[in-house]
């Protein structure tokens, strides 16, 4: 992704990466200086270096990350699609006026029969570049991940990487 970062971004960036350094440190030393106790400063230390680390990236590209997206099979991105867990794994939902479709994209191994799979069924799952944030989620208990989501809706900000067409 080609950077457009401004100079404030460029420095907010590199004060989040001194951040993480110090988290890193902080994390270092405290499993110096104990045996288990530390655990949970280790760990939490090592969370937040990671946080700061992906907000100095997203800074470092202009403010913006890469998404997956759906396209039609003309290269138009369908924007009332999202990408949801089911309990067979990732689908996309489309929600219109009309009721709710969804799409299940292939898992082929192989990139060219997965595409053409996929365009079969009448969609390509594409690359969107587009304002974002990370932030830390989880799921009620101690696993705590980094996410990076959007900070707009529809396609305010967006520009499209890869469409299937060009």
């Amino acid at each position: 992704m080609t950077s457009t970062a401004t100079p404030d971004q460029l420095a907010q960036a590199a004060s989040l990466r001194e951040a993480a350094r110090q988290s890193r440190i902080r994390s270092l030393e405290s499993f110096e200086r104990c045996d288990t106790d530390g655990c949970v400063s280790q760990w939490a230390a090592d969370s937040m270096a990671q946080l700061y680390c992906a907000q100095a990236e997203i800074l470092e590209n202009g403010g913006v990350a890469e998404f997956p997206a759906l396209f039609d099979i003309d290269g138009n991105m369908i924007t009332n699609a999202r990408e949801v867990h089911t309990r067979y794994g990732w689908a996309w939902i489309i929600t219109d006026t009309d009721g709710t479709l969804w799409f299940n994209p292939s898992k082929a191994q192989d990139d060219t029969r997965r595409i053409a799979t996929d365009r079969r069924k009448g969609y390509y799952v594409g690359r969107i570049s587009a304002p974002a944030w990370a932030t830390h989620r989880s799921n009620g208990g101690m696993w705590v991940h980094v996410h990076v989501y959007r900070t707009t809706e529809g396609m305010d900000g967006v520009t499209v990487v890869d469409n299937g067409i060009n």
